[in-house]
C-alpha cells in the first residue's frame, strides 16, 4: 500500500507506520529494503512488539522487491502521461492516479487492490 510518508527519520517513520497499521491492522510479515529508516531500533521494537516478522531485501538486488519495482514503473508511466503538460504539480495529481490504479482489477489476481484490502 502506498501512502505519503514524511521525510526519512526514525521517529517520524515510526509514527507514520503506526498510523497506517492502526487503520489497516498489522501484517504478519513485512518486506523492506535495507534503508536505515526501516532498520532503526524504534522500528525493530515496533516489529517485535506487534509480532511482525521483518524480512529485508538483499542489498543491491532490487529484483527481490520485484512487485514493488513493477508498481513503481507503472506509477511513473501514469505520472508521465498525466502531468506531462505541467510537471510542477505532480504531487497534487498523485492521489487521483493512485485511486485509479487501486480501482482496476489486476490481471494477476482478477481483483482490484481495493477489493483485496477491503473485501468490496
Amino acid at each position: 500500500m502506498l501512502k505519503e510518508c514524511p521525510a526519512s527519520g526514525g521517529n517520524s517513520n515510526h509514527l507514520w507506520t503506526v498510523r497506517v497499521f492502526c487503520q489497516l491492522g498489522f501484517p504478519s510479515e513485512i518486506l523492506t529494503d535495507q534503508g536505515g529508516n526501516f532498520l532503526a531500533e524504534v522500528m525493530n521494537c515496533l516489529w517485535d512488539c506487534c509480532g511482525v516478522q521483518h524480512l529485508k531485501t538483499t542489498t543491491y538486488h532490487p529484483q527481490t522487491n520485484g512487485l514493488v519495482e513493477r508498481f513503481n514503473g507503472t506509477l511513473k508511466g501514469m505520472l508521465k502521461a498525466y502531468v506531462d503538460s505541467n510537471p510542477n504539480d505532480w504531487d497534487e495529481k498523485l492521489p487521483h492516479l493512485l485511486f485509479a490504479y487501486r480501482e482496476v482489477p489486476q490481471e494477476s489476481t482478477g481483483f482490484s487492490p481495493f477489493e483485496l484490502v477491503f473485501g468490496r
